[in-house]
């Protein structure tokens, strides 16, 4: 796969660079998954934190990163320094990104034995906003050398495939490998996974370093002088961003609310210990890992929009059995499949924020990959604050109890109208919105392209 990928852009250095590069994607991807799939259930099931806290957590959450994301992505784009405007975040932001990880999950045992709410509803919230100000800090930085380092279709479909694979690592170690270290109602051995996880979040940052120097790139692009409100403005005028913006939150909502409760399906509906949890997990991973190729090659032949609405009519209609059947057996198998059209969605965001980048670049003959990226992170955020508020609402209206022996049969179809009938939901809101506003097909972005190098010769 490196070898082939090798060739396919001509020099082994710039091969190298583009494999360095996408090793962040191992420890994005631990950061992440472990984060979405474990905080809901670590926090009410093992922390005994009431669960209508959750949403008050991520509202406050949300709120944070209308500021923070666009603000940092903003302030990226400005940067000058003597080793690049990207590369310093990451240098200097992925050693306490890991500790702030790691504080989350390292609350005080006398913390939770004192079983004070307000307290441990501030630790949370605290430990989290350091946590979502760092990780914003370095990740932002790192999405937004995408659309920088690579520049043709070709290559940012190869290197997007690329990213997903070496990401496959992260997602292993988050939800594969960590629920056969950690038990239920266990602390002492969440801590345990948590610092080996830690341990190759550390290495994918190291490993990074190399293909995150963006010093050479700086030099090629002109300092802008717009305020942060004018380029805000301008951003939000963009009709395919914000029809991208909203439907990824959708559909972010959608794979975020179906993680989050696989621990509470395989706890109280399959009746399984914490490992089972990896071989539903592991089914999912092992799909996608291989649909990755076949999707970009579906994005650089019929474009990204086309690969997001097939991936979620598909992801929607692949629910449907796991609402009916809720066997150990007839789960895996469905996780399993879910993870072709998973691969697609997991494939094509940053493709189509690529696109719209261009698209942007040569309307205003700006470069601000930071900003759109920046509002893109809001927007996902935004969707965890919905899958908060979502679960929160479900589950208690059908009477769900983190402290009971058995759940009533009103709590168990909570549990499968979020793993399935929301997501499904979710989907549709997305498909609707792509489908209908979202038209920046590859021949426009062509098109514009071809017309701006012509004035550039007028120009020479």
């Amino acid at each position: 796969m490196i070898f082939c990928i090798g060739l396919q852009l001509d020099k082994k250095k710039r091969t190298f660079n583009v494999l360095s590069y996408a090793s962040l994607a191992i420890s994005s991807a631990i950061l992440i998954n472990f984060f979405n799939t474990r905080i809901y259930n670590f926090y009410t099931d093992e922390v005994k934190l009431n669960i209508v806290y959750i949403p008050i957590v991520m509202t406050i959450y949300a709120i944070w990163n209308a500021v923070n994301d666009p603000l940092f992505g903003w302030l990226s784009d400005k940067t000058r320094t003597r080793i690049g405007r990207r590369f310093p975040y990451i240098l200097f932001g992925f050693l306490p990104l890991t500790i702030a990880f790691v504080a989350i999950w390292f609350i005080p045992i006398s913390l939770v034995e004192s079983q004070n709410q307000v307290k441990i509803f501030l630790y949370l919230i605290t430990t989290l906003l350091i946590f979502d100000t760092l990780y914003t800090i370095v990740i932002l930085n790192w999405q937004t050398l995408y659309a920088e380092k690579f520049k043709t279709t070709k290559e940012r479909n190869l290197v997007a495939a690329l990213r997903q694979l070496i990401a496959i690592i992260g997602v292993i170690m988050s939800v594969v490998v960590s629920p056969l270290i950690f038990e239920y109602n266990n602390l002492e051995s969440y801590r345990k996974a948590i610092l080996i996880i830690a341990g190759f979040v550390l290495l994918g940052f190291i490993l990074s370093i190399y293909g995150c120097r963006d010093k050479e790139i700086m030099k090629t692009i002109k300092p802008q002088s717009s305020s942060y409100l004018v380029e805000l403005k301008e951003v939000l005028k963009n009709k395919n961003y914000i029809a991208f913006l909203f439907a990824f939150c959708f559909a972010n909502v959608a794979y975020l609310t179906l993680l989050a409760m696989v621990p509470y399906f395989n706890k109280w509906i399959l009746n399984q210990p914490a490992k089972f949890e990896s071989y539903i997990y592991g089914a999912g991973v092992v799909t996608t890992a291989i649909f990755f190729i076949i999707w970009a090659r579906v994005s650089f032949k019929k474009g990204p929009k086309v690969v997001f609405l097939t991936s979620a009519v598909l992801f929607s209609f692949l629910l449907i059995p796991l609402f009916f059947f809720a066997s150990d057996l007839s789960t895996i198998v469905l996780m399993g499949i879910i993870g072709a059209p998973l691969a697609g969605l997991l494939l094509i965001p940053e493709i189509l924020i690529g696109e719209i980048i261009d698209d942007d670049y040569h309307k205003f003959g700006k470069k601000r990959e930071g900003i759109f990226f920046g509002f893109y992170g809001f927007a996902v955020r935004i969707a965890m604050i919905l899958e908060a508020s979502v679960i929160s609402l479900i589950l208690g209206l059908t009477g769900y109890n983190a402290n009971a022996y058995k759940q009533t049969e009103t709590a168990i179809i909570g549990i499968k109208l979020l793993i399935v009938v929301v997501p499904i939901i979710c989907f549709v809101i997305g498909i609707i919105l792509m489908a209908s506003f979202y038209d920046l097909s590859k021949k426009r972005i062509a098109r514009e392209k071809a017309k701006q190098s012509d004035m550039d010769l007028e120009i020479d």
